[in-house]
């Protein structure tokens, strides 16, 4: 695949990202109240601090997405940061499943989102800039 094409889809991607840190991750765990987040079938600990953190800190990278968006050949390692942190947090959902076990869906819809951004990230990274 060219580099022009690999900019092409990496701009969609990097929308798709945003998309979801804002919609899925970023305002509901930010801002969701406990009924809301428990009607959308999500585990809810009883304190909400690590949970609204979370949100506030999609909502950074989601920004941080969009300058790469906007700059994708300065922004080369933002990306290769989205290959890093989705693939980690990917690791970690099937390593608590395994030690623990999960049975909550969104966080698996959440896993098969993660593996599908970890491996357009990788395959799309810009080796030169444009």
């Amino acid at each position: 695949m060219d580099e022009k094409t690999k900019y092409e889809w990496l701009k969609k991607v990097l929308l798709f990202n945003i998309v979801v840190a804002v919609l899925l991750w970023g305002l509901p765990l930010w801002l969701g109240p406990k009924t809301f987040l428990t009607a959308l079938k999500i585990t809810v600990p009883s304190d909400l601090f690590y949970m609204r953190i979370f949100g506030v800190t999609e909502l950074a990278l989601a920004y941080l997405y969009w300058l790469s968006h906007e700059n994708l050949a300065m922004n080369r390692d933002v990306i290769r940061f989205c290959v890093i942190v989705n693939g980690a947090s990917l690791l970690t959902i099937i390593g608590y499943h395994l030690a623990y076990g999960i049975k909550d869906q969104a966080v698996w819809f959440s896993a098969v989102i993660m593996l599908f951004l970890t491996a357009a990230y990788y395959v799309l990274t810009p080796t030169t800039g444009t």
